[in-house]
């Protein structure tokens, strides 16, 4: 598969799950999305089977408070825990819905349990190694960054 195809898989699997999962869905306006001020929490959840890699997921506050207030179904104040929770569950769904898409559904793999990991071990997972694919989803409240290697 093409580097444009990963591109192009990604963002439909991720764009799908968001709408799905937590009833969030992208808008047109990427630019003005960029502009959060605060970091992203990232969580990574690493695969192996036919191939192995890992999958990375960040999103800002905005982002990940309305995650998980959807995802849990409350307009309460939800808890970082909380939080954390529902970005490992976003990981983790669309990472094996990712999977089944590029290795086939009849293909087995082993996903790890997502851990949220620092900005740091971000920025050295990507000076490692050349991620196979990575995009930006523009939500109502802000960016989804998902980035895949393989």
């Amino acid at each position: 598969m093409s580097s444009n195809n990963y591109q192009e898989v990604l963002y439909r699997v991720a764009e799908e799950t968001l709408e799905s999962l937590a009833f969030m869905f992208t808008e047109c306006d990427e630019e003005e999305k960029g502009k959060e001020g605060e970091a992203p929490t990232w969580v990574r959840i690493s695969f192996s089977g036919p191939f192995s890699g890992s999958l990375m997921v960040g999103v800002g506050q905005p982002v990940l408070t309305e995650l998980a207030e959807n995802m849990l179904g409350t307009e309460d104040e939800v808890t970082v825990a909380e939080k954390e929770d529902a970005l490992k569950e976003l990981a983790n769904v669309i990472c094996g819905n990712l999977l089944q898409e590029i290795g086939g559904k009849e293909q087995i793999f082993r996903l790890e349990a997502p851990q949220i990991i620092s900005g740091e071990e971000k920025e050295s997972q990507l000076n490692r190694a050349e991620p196979q694919a990575r995009i930006k989803l523009p939500l109502e409240s802000g960016l989804a960054e998902v980035v895949l290697f393989i």
